[in-house]
């Protein structure tokens, strides 16, 4: 009697665990692949006694393709290279954020300053040409383009008695406020008659914190200074605003000088650890016998992901007659949905005909800091 030969449904099953790291000084995202094959042979095999192909990221003997990403035997993971970043806002066209501001008052009784105000109402009083000591007014054109850029030109402000002098500077970052581990503000400028301290808002306390301080200098012969703000999570709100203050350590006296601050330039630079590039990983061939299999099954994963990441999974075949290692999406009308990528578990695979490819390849692609994957 002649054997016959039983066809089995072949199962890809991949179990994908992502996590996410976050420390005060890196972003990991980590595909995470934790199976059993069964045979405790660490290179990924296809299992014919029970239809699974399973890879635990022992080794690379299962990868085909690993672009911007660390493979790490220990952990059984691949890891997206990250790198540092150095991002500036100041007030010029090329670094401006929408949401930034300047503003100034000049008649300031408390050191630091009690408040500051946004400058809505100082705007409406200098619409109809009156001034308070009360309210911030933001500055004018001129005053934007003379603080944009390092050259001779100033954006002045002088005290009246009996008050000290403020510039408020309001910065509005893009980036998001985990990322963020450094921040320091760049200022060029210098105090008229009197030296002066530089503050930001801290959101927790509800206070001015000081972050250093300015001499007496005279035009054009000041230098740069270097302002760092610590504890960045307590002085950079949800929305991204930090509120940076200069203000004069004297007062404009009746009978005594005018203090006031000249501001050259300003900006705020942030520094931190960001996805470089988008990590791809692709799968070598998982080939079966079409005379051994009835169907393909289903893969499967368990990630998290965070609100600013992505990572897509998509399924591929080789390309036929094509340039050794091609690969192609395989067709939506057999895997729907392959083409823009898979984020949600299980994905089935069975209305794959094994007369269409009995050869797949697994691809995933993984993205921080919102990008598409």
């Amino acid at each position: 009697m002649k054997k016959i030969k039983k066809a089995r449904d072949l199962i890809v099953f991949l179990i994908i665990l992502a996590m996410f790291f976050s420390t005060s000084s890196t972003t990991i995202l980590t595909l995470k692949v934790e199976a059993n094959s069964g045979n405790g042979d660490p290179n990924p095999v296809l299992n014919i006694s029970d239809g699974t192909w399973i890879d635990k990221f022992e080794n690379t003997s299962g990868i085909e393709k690993i672009e911007n990403l660390t493979l790490d035997p220990v952990s059984h993971g691949v890891k997206i290279d990250t790198g540092k970043y150095l991002t500036l806002y100041d007030f010029s066209s090329k670094h401006f954020s929408m949401g930034s501001a300047a503003f100034e008052r000049d008649r300031v009784l408390t050191s630091p300053p009690l408040y500051f105000s946004e400058g809505v109402f100082g705007s409406l009083l200098t619409n109809v040409g009156l001034r308070t000591a009360w309210f911030e007014y933001e500055f004018s054109e001129d005053e934007y383009n003379n603080i944009s850029s390092i050259d001779n030109k100033y954006a002045s402000t002088m005290a009246k008695s009996p008050g000290h002098a403020v510039q408020h500077f309001l910065f509005k970052i893009i980036e998001p406020r985990r990322n963020v581990e450094k921040l320091y503000v760049k200022w060029q400028g210098y105090g008229e008659n009197s030296k002066g301290k530089v503050y930001c808002w801290n959101y927790t306390s509800k206070n001015f914190d000081k972050i250093g301080a300015y001499e007496i200098t005279s035009k054009n012969s000041e230098i740069m200074k270097i302002f760092p703000v610590k504890d960045v999570i307590n002085h950079v709100d949800t929305d991204g605003y930090v509120h940076i203050v200069f203000e004069t350590d004297e007062r404009t006296r009746v009978f005594g000088e005018t203090v006031g601050i000249s501001t050259n330039y300003i900006g705020l630079v942030t520094e931190g650890t960001k996805y470089v590039k988008e990590g791809y990983l692709q799968s070598k061939e998982i080939h079966v016998d079409k005379s051994n299999i009835s169907r393909w099954g289903y893969f499967v994963w368990n990630d998290y992901t965070p609100s600013d990441s992505k990572i897509v999974y998509r399924v591929y075949m080789p390309v036929e007659h094509g340039v050794a290692g091609a690969i192609k999406a395989i067709n939506d009308k057999y895997l729907p949905g392959n083409s823009k990528g898979f984020t949600s578990p299980p994905v089935d695979l069975s209305k794959i005909p094994v007369r269409y490819t009995d050869r797949i390849i697994l691809c995933v692609r993984g993205s921080g800091g919102g990008k598409e994957g």
